[in-house]
Order: C-alpha cells, then sequence, then structure tokens
C-alpha cells in the first residue's frame, strides 16, 4: 500500500544498513593492549571475528514499488551484503499478503547470489507486517543460531493485514505472542533491532512493540549522513557497554600467608607474602596498594611496590615486611609474651580503560581493593621469669642458684674485709725523673688518673695492701702491684725501696 511523503534513497537505505553491521561485526576481536580510546578497547573486547546473524525483512506490497522504493531497497541491500563477511549468515525475507522466506544460509562467496532471490518487483496487495516479523523471529530462533544477530524491518506503510491474518492491527493479542518469543531469544544471543521506515508515516515502529531495543530510523535525506555517524558511533558503544557490563561487578582479591599467628617478637621483623589477582575477565587495571596494621603488635608494614599492572585474571605475588618493637627481658627465663593485631590491605584501582567506560560510555566504574583484616600474633618472652610451677626454670633450682651467688659474695666480703689496708708513698718515674708520687690509702687503688698517672704514658692498673712478718717478727707493710702501659704488663709485690718497670715506668714503694 502506498502512503503519500517523500521517498527515502537507496543511498540512505545502504548507509544505515552498513551502520548496522560495522556494529554487529565489532564483537569478537583477540585481545590487544588498551590504548585509552574507544576503537582500542572495542578491539580489545573482541567482537569481529565471530559470525552474525542477519535477518532482512522487506516489504514488497504494490506502494513500494509504485513509489520506487523497492529498486532502492534492493540496491542498498546488494551493497549491504558486499560489507559482509562469507561466514556471516543471512535470511532474507519478503512480506505483502503473506510473508515468505527468500534465502536462508552463509553469505558465501557470493553475496549477490541471495539478493537475486528476491523478486524482481513488488506487487503485493496487502502489508502484514507482523507477518513478516513473525517468520523473522522465526529465523532467530534456529538451533544453530549465532550469539549475536540483527533483525532489519523495511516498510513504506501501516498495517492492511489480508483477512484471517493475525496481526489485523496494532492491538492484536497475537502481538503478545510475539514480544515473548522475542524475549526469549534475546535471553540467549544479543540481537539488535532496526526498523526503517521508508516514507514519513509507516508502521515500521511496530518492531519496536516486539524488540523494546528497536531503532527506528526515519529521517530526510540531507539528515541521513551525519545521523549515521551517530549510529555507527552509539552502536561500537552499545556492543562495549554490552561485553562490559558483565565484568564491572568483578575487581581485584587479595590473600596473604606466612607466619601471620606465629610471628617470632625476638627477630622484630617477619615477611608476609601477599598475592594479588585480578578476577576481571576483560579489563586490565592499576593498583596502588598499601598496607596499614593495627593492635597492640604496634608494626608497620613497608615493601609492597607504588603501582601494580594486572591484566585480566592476572595474579602478581610481592612480600609484605612487618617491623615490630623485639620483646624485652634477659636472663635465664622469662614472662611469656604475646601481641596482636590486624593487617589490612586496601588501595586504589583505576584502568588505562577508565576514561572510556565512564566517559564515552557513561558506565560506573568503581572499583576497589578492600579485603577484610588479617589476625597477626607474635610470641616472644619479656624479664624474667617469676618463680611458678609452670615456669622454665623450677623454683627449687632458682633457689640453690640463688645461694650459691650468695655465698660467693659473702666470701668476697670477707676477703676484702680481712685485706690490709695501703699505707706509704708510691712514687711514678719516667726516663729518671719523678713524675708523680702519692700518699697510699684504703685497699685498693687505681691508677691510670690524675697523680696515678704519668703525661704522655698509657699506665693503667692497680694496688693493694700487703703484710710479711719482718726479722724482728713484726709485720712489715708493702704493696702488690698490677701495672699495664701500652703492651708491656708487670706483676709484682714490692716493700720498702723496691721498683718495678712497666714500659718506661718506674713504680718505686716507700713505706711511712
Amino acid at each position: 500500500m502506498r502512503r503519500s511523503g517523500a521517498g527515502v534513497s537507496a543511498a540512505t537505505v545502504c548507509a544505515v544498513l552498513l551502520a548496522l553491521f560495522s556494529t554487529l561485526s565489532a564483537m569478537a576481536l583477540s585481545s590487544d593492549t588498551p590504548q585509552a580510546s574507544l576503537n582500542d578497547v572495542v578491539k580489545s573486547l573482541g567482537v569481529a571475528s565471530s559470525p552474525v546473524d542477519y535477518v532482512i525483512i522487506v516489504d514488497t506490497s504494490g506502494s513500494m514499488q509504485d513509489s520506487g522504493l523497492y529498486p532502492k531497497a534492493k540496491t542498498a541491500l546488494g551493497s549491504f551484503l558486499q560489507a559482509l563477511k562469507p561466514t556471516d549468515h543471512l535470511s532474507l525475507l519478503t512480506f505483502d499478503t503473506t510473508a515468505t522466506l527468500r534465502y536462508t544460509g552463509t553469505v558465501g562467496s557470493d553475496p549477490r547470489s541471495p539478493l537475486n532471490q528476491l523478486p524482481p518487483t513488488a506487487t503485493g496487495e496487502a502489508t502484514d507486517i507482523g507477518a513478516g516479523i513473525e517468520t523473522g523471529i522465526a529465523e532467530l530462533e534456529r538451533p544453530n543460531a549465532n550469539a549475536v544477530g540483527a533483525i532489519v524491518l523495511m516498510t513504506d506503510g501501516k498495517i492492511q493485514a489480508p483477512p484471517g491474518s493475525v496481526y489485523p492491527t496494532p492491538s492484536a493479542p497475537a502481538w503478545n505472542a510475539l514480544q515473548e518469543r522475542a524475549r526469549k531469544v534475546a535471553t540467549k544471543h544479543q540481537i539488535a533491532s532496526y526498523a526503517l521506515a521508508l516514507e514519513p508515516t509507516t508502521d515500521a515502529a511496530l518492531l519496536k512493540k516486539v524488540f523494546a531495543d528497536t531503532l527506528v530510523v526515519a529521517l530526510p535525506s540531507d539528515q541521513i549522513e551525519g545521523y549515521l555517524d551517530r549510529v555507527s558511533a552509539n552502536s561500537m558503544r552499545q556492543k562495549a557497554i554490552q561485553a562490559l557490563q558483565p565484568d564491572l561487578g568483578n575487581g581485584v582479591e587479595a590473600s596473604m600467608s606466612g607466619p601471620l599467628d606465629n610471628l617470632d617478637l625476638g627477630k622484630g621483623t617477619a615477611d608476609v607474602k601477599v598475592t594479588l589477582r585480578s578476577t576481571y575477565t576483560k579489563i586490565p587495571v592499576t593498583i596502588n596498594p598499601s598496607a596499614s596494621v593495627t593492635g597492640d603488635l604496634q608494626a608497620t608494614a613497608s615493601g609492597l611496590p607504588a603501582s601494580i599492572n594486572l591484566e585480566p585474571g592476572q595474579s602478581k605475588p610481592f612480600t609484605l615486611r612487618l617491623t615490630f618493637p623485639t620483646a624485652g627481658g634477659s636472663g635465664p627465663g622469662g614472662d611469656p609474651s604475646t601481641r596482636s593485631g590486624k593487617v589490612t590491605l586496601a588501595g586504589t584501582i583505576s584502568s588505562p580503560w577508565q576514561q572510556v567506560i565512564t566517559s564515552e560510555l557513561g558506565l560506573a566504574f568503581t572499583p576497589k581493593l578492600a579485603t577484610p583484616p588479617v589476625d597477626i600474633t607474635g610470641h616472644g618472652t619479656t624479664g624474667w621469669r617469676r618463680l611458678s610451677p609452670g615456669a622454665l626454670i623450677p623454683a627449687p633450682v632458682l633457689f640453690i642458684l640463688l645461694m650459691i651467688g650468695l655465698f660467693i659474695l659473702l666470701i668476697w666480703t670477707v676477703r676484702r674485709s680481712r685485706m690490709p689496708r695501703l699505707v706509704g708513698v708510691l712514687e711514678l718515674w719516667h726516663e729518671g725523673q719523678l713524675a708523680s708520687d702519692f700518699l697510699l690509702g684504703g685497699k685498693v687503688l687505681k691508677l691510670g688518673k690524675g697523680a696515678r698517672s704519668v703525661p704522655g704514658q698509657p699506665l693503667s692498673g692497680s694496688v693493694r695492701g700487703l703484710r710479711r712478718r719482718d726479722e724482728n717478727d713484726g709485720l712489715e707493710a708493702g704493696v702488690n702491684i698490677q701495672a699495664k702501659s701500652g703492651r708491656a704488663r708487670c706483676q709484682g709485690r714490692l716493700f720498702d725501696g723496691d721498683s718495678l718497670e712497666v714500659g718506661e715506668v718506674t713504680i718505686t714503694y716507700k713505706r711511712p
């Protein structure tokens, strides 16, 4: 049935179909290095090599022939088919009084061959749009249908169904069944839907009643080129969105292993293995990780790289060093010391695709690296151990050791109390000249400081008092000297007038 209004040129139809082809053929490329552009992201998503199902539904009512639109549509289809891959599947059908499947199969090496199956002229007496759409859906329901497909409706008229059609009006109940069939197809396949209105007033938009996302195109010829630019760009964006959306819920996981529950507090450091794994299947990411430790372990964390690049599904291990105060104390025993804390890994995640994902595709991309805190525990000893049944050194043994120490201290005290006091004068000579002399007193004197030193000589040592019996059976005072000067060492007992040489120093004792 013919309607009034300006017709759409064959070039316009061809351009729309070519835009459709470029949209659907961008669906299966092998992975490539992303370059933060929409074209490269689409390429890396991998969508061009897999075959696509194309279902083309052409109105062959008489009005299409009378207006000259049918020959132009065939010419446009010829150009479109030339751009398809030989492995793409084509279903070419017509509708007027009835719907007829003219060709179904792969495009093959001669894309003009399917076009020859169309009738040479459009002579139909009715326009049963519903029947055409139903036949097109049946092609998409094929058991071996490709995962990606497109359905294109081309018409210049409104519904003028023949008697007996189940689609006599846009509100007929049969349209609901078509809608349900289309919904089931869309759950298993990715279907793009286009309705080309070849006159200003048509029922081409009825395809939108069946496929809700149908793109309805009806533009004057002077706006076609600019619109097709947007169609092509929007189609590419939609394919990228559809490929990326399942991946947006993924992220980066972190795991830790090592002596997490048995840190040695005596060492002050411990190494923990951290593994970062990307659960993204398509999106490359960059992580800026950080680690913090809380709790009485008082540890600091270091060693993580400032930036980590992960390809989809990739894992990378790193070493996290924990540094903490050592457990203090000394002695043969000590109190058990246990300190605990929590290690938290966090960080920011970005992607070389982020600008494309958020700005050009309008998707929410807020990846996070946030893992639950991991418990860590350190063990050691500190201070002396208490006298208790659970101590490392049993209380009876520790008591015996204490008694021995007290006995040694008592002997030393008694011996010191019986040591005679120092009396007399000690002279220090160097190179034949008296360098120093000083009175003796107390029980022990140290050499090497103040008056008990020789300028320029490294003298050190000790002086202790002693006694011996003289010829009159009395006690004669003397000194016991241990001295060192440089490498020279000496030891001797001096009585009145006796001397002892050590290095370049001569030590002489004179009694009072």
